[in-house]
């Protein structure tokens, strides 16, 4: 996440020890990272986080549930499509936000040719 987008400005975090450690406490305030520890016991002050959890269980529960066995299949499908959900918190998509447009998908293919191709094109 770093090295892809730079550093944070805060965390928002549980009082897990992964981020309450002397040594990440120490990575942070070398790099100006603010920490934000959210009350133990009240998972709901960093509800943003907990409904994705949330959100990640069940549809991991459902591909289970459904015969899908493949860990890293199920896990990029959810990936694309949360990604790509319109989120009610912000009006759009994740990718919509990082990337500017939407990721192509699948379903684009059921939907009219709306890079301006020739259809002729298209099939070959």
């Amino acid at each position: 996440c770093i090295a892809r987008f730079g550093l944070m400005h805060e965390i928002v975090s549980d009082n897990g020890t992964q981020f309450t450690s002397a040594k990440f406490r120490s990575f942070l305030e070398a790099n100006g990272v603010r920490l934000v520890l959210t009350s133990p016991g009240h998972p709901a002050t960093n509800g943003q986080a907990e409904n994705s959890v949330k959100t990640f269980k069940a549809s991991l529960l459902k591909s289970f549930a459904s015969g899908s066995t493949n860990v890293k299949e199920i896990v990029a499908n959810f990936l694309l499509g949360y990604r790509s959900a319109t989120h009610c918190s912000t009006g759009t998509s994740p990718a919509q936000l990082m990337l500017g447009r939407q990721p192509r998908s699948t379903l684009d293919l059921l939907r009219n040719n709306d890079r301006g191709v020739p259809s002729k094109e298209v099939k070959k």
